[in-house]
């Protein structure tokens, strides 16, 4: 018997998290991308919708008004969320990469081994046909 580990016999475990921890994060800017697109399209019905008392005055100074106070900050947060959103993606990407370059490396590892030891294997079993030949050979 050899100190080898019996590597046929043996498991690898490789622990998964349930949720990569950047999940969280991307789906939180999502729900503020909804939410502020949701505010976005209330702002501008309530903005371009004539009413009585506006028909009048409606003009060039109300659409400047509407622009500055409400859609030129929507747009502007909306820039800053779709960049946090990118951000979110490119570290999960990143983080799933590095993930799996260590499965890569951790699979070639055990495949060495399991070559080393199927190699020691056959040797052992050459050697044991070589002995039992022998040994059937000789004359009591």
């Amino acid at each position: 018997q050899t100190d080898e580990p019996n590597l046929f016999a043996t498991t690898t475990i490789v622990e998964v998290p349930k949720e990569l921890p950047k999940v969280n994060m991307v789906n939180s800017c999502l729900k503020k991308l909804k939410s502020h697109l949701a505010g976005f399209d209330m702002v501008v019905k309530e903005r371009t919708t004539a009413t009585a008392i506006t028909e009048g005055t409606w003009g060039f100074e109300h659409t400047k008004a509407c622009f500055h106070d409400d859609i030129i900050p929507f747009v502007k947060a909306l820039k800053e969320l779709f960049t946090s959103f990118d951000q979110c993606l490119i570290d999960e990407v990143t983080e799933v990469q590095n993930v799996f370059k260590q499965m890569e490396l951790a699979v070639e590892q055990h495949c060495e081994e399991k070559n080393k030891f199927q190699n020691k294997m056959e040797n052992v079993l050459q050697e044991n046909d070589r002995l039992l030949t022998q040994a059937l050979s000789v004359e009591i």
